[in-house]
């Protein structure tokens, strides 16, 4: 199928959790990237944190590991209490894993993304949604508005790759404007 990775399963972490299920969860998805490897799948490890004692357990065991590329679910972004955990979160890993990673997010607010303007590791960061394939599978072909926000339009008579080509376009430069970088990687 050409797949060249997969990422963790995800076991979401949630603020005021009981730190055992907390520890469970992460387990579970340490557990889902060892059988993916020992599959001889790439898999990128899913990270999940809701403190600093759960940075301070990653940055050990990315260090151990030597793990590049690192996921992280964006889901709950939206959320103004944790999309700033969340940059804080990856500024955090940046500084103190002590070697150069990538970030793929899954998933991000436009409030995360704007957060993120204030961290100086934007460089690692990559961006992956659903959305800009989703819709053009749909025939929906995204525009810029007037007010810098993405829309949607129904197309005509053009193929699907055609829409999602477009649509991948356009999607990099509503990111990159987001977090006022002009060439962002998103799939």
């Amino acid at each position: 199928m050409g797949i060249t990775a997969v990422t963790g399963v995800n076991f979401s972490l949630f603020f005021g959790e009981c730190p055992v299920a907390q520890a469970i969860n992460l387990k579970k998805s340490l557990k889902t990237v060892e059988f993916f490897q020992e599959a001889g799948l790439e898999v990128i490890p899913h990270i999940y944190f809701t403190h600093s004692n759960h940075l301070h357990r990653w940055t050990e065991w990315l260090k151990k590991n030597k793990i590049r590329v690192i996921a992280i679910n964006c889901q709950f972004s939206r959320d103004h209490e944790m999309a700033p955990v969340i940059a804080n979160g990856i500024k955090f890993l940046n500084d103190n894993v002590g070697y150069q990673m990538s970030f793929l997010l899954e998933g991000p607010s436009r409030f995360l993304l704007r957060k993120l303007r204030n961290i100086d590791c934007l460089s690692s960061v990559r961006v992956a949604m659903k959305g800009p394939s989703l819709d053009a599978r749909f025939g929906q072909s995204y525009i810029i508005d007037n007010d810098d926000k993405l829309a949607k339009i129904s197309i005509q008579n053009a193929t699907i790759e055609e829409v999602l080509s477009s649509n991948l376009k356009v999607f990099r430069n509503y990111i990159g404007n987001l977090i006022g970088n002009n060439n962002p990687y998103t799939h």
